[in-house]
C-alpha cells in the first residue's frame, strides 16, 4: 500500500514534458500544406527561436500572420536565389509539384543544396514577451526582408540591389522596449543585425528597407 501511494504521489508531482517546437515543425507544416520544395527552401534559409506559443500561432493557419508568411517567403527567396546565384529552384520546384518521382525530387534537392550558406535569416524571440503586437512585428519583419529580396518587385533586388558579400546572415533580435528598429551591418557586409523593439508601431517597413540597402550595391 505504501509503495502504491509513493508511486501515485511521484506520478502527480512529476512534471509533464512536451516536445519543444522548432523551425523543423514549421518546415513540416509547410511541406504538408504547400509542398516539399517550399519547405526545403525555408529549412535552408530561416531559423525561428521563439516561445512555444509563437510556433502554435504560426502553424494555426487562422491569421494573416501564420504559416502563409513562410509560404510567401519561400517563393521570394527562391526567386532571389535564382536571380542572384543562378540556381533553378523555382522551375525545378514546379516540376516537382507535378512530377513527384524520386528522380525529380532529387533534381530539385540538388538545386536547393546550392543555396546552403548563401543567406540565412534568424529570428531570436525567446527573451521577450509574446503579444499580438510582438508577434505581428516579428512576422512582418520576415515578410519585409523577403519582399526586399524579391527580384520581381520592390525597392531591393528588383531595383538592382545586390549583396556585397557572397554569403549573408540576417539576425532579428526582439527587444522588450519601445522605439524604432535599428539595422546594422558588419564591416565586411556579411552579417546584418536588426534590433526590433516589440512595443510600438507594426509598420516599420521603410526603416527596415533603408537599413537592408546598406548591405549591398545598386
Amino acid at each position: 500500500m505504501r509503495l502504491f501511494l509513493f508511486c501515485a504521489i511521484f506520478f502527480i508531482a512529476a512534471p509533464i514534458y512536451t516536445k519543444a517546437q522548432t523551425t523543423a515543425d514549421i518546415v513540416q507544416t509547410l511541406e504538408q500544406g504547400y509542398g516539399w520544395a517550399r519547405a526545403k527552401v525555408i529549412e535552408e534559409s530561416i531559423t525561428i527561436n521563439g516561445p512555444a506559443e509563437m510556433f502554435t500561432r504560426i502553424k494555426s493557419d487562422k491569421r494573416s500572420f501564420d504559416i502563409s508568411t513562410f509560404s510567401y517567403s519561400s517563393v521570394y527567396l527562391g526567386k532571389y536565389y535564382d536571380k542572384v546565384y543562378g540556381t533553378d529552384i523555382l522551375n525545378s520546384a514546379e516540376k516537382t509539384a507535378v512530377n513527384t518521382t524520386a528522380e525529380q525530387k532529387a533534381a530539385c534537392a540538388k538545386e536547393i543544396a546550392k543555396i546552403k550558406g548563401k543567406l540565412h535569416i534568424t529570428l531570436n524571440a525567446r527573451g521577450t514577451k509574446l503579444t499580438d503586437n510582438s508577434y505581428e512585428l516579428s512576422m512582418t519583419t520576415i515578410t519585409t526582408i523577403g519582399e526586399f529580396l524579391n527580384p520581381e518587385r520592390g525597392v531591393g533586388v528588383a531595383n538592382g540591389w545586390r549583396p556585397i558579400a557572397k554569403n549573408i546572415a540576417i539576425t532579428i533580435n526582439t527587444l522588450n522596449r519601445k522605439g524604432q528598429p535599428i539595422v546594422k551591418w558588419s564591416n565586411d557586409s556579411k552579417n546584418c543585425t536588426i534590433d526590433l523593439p516589440i512595443d510600438g508601431d507594426t509598420n516599420y517597413s521603410s526603416i527596415l528597407l533603408d537599413g537592408l540597402k546598406k548591405g549591398g550595391k545598386m
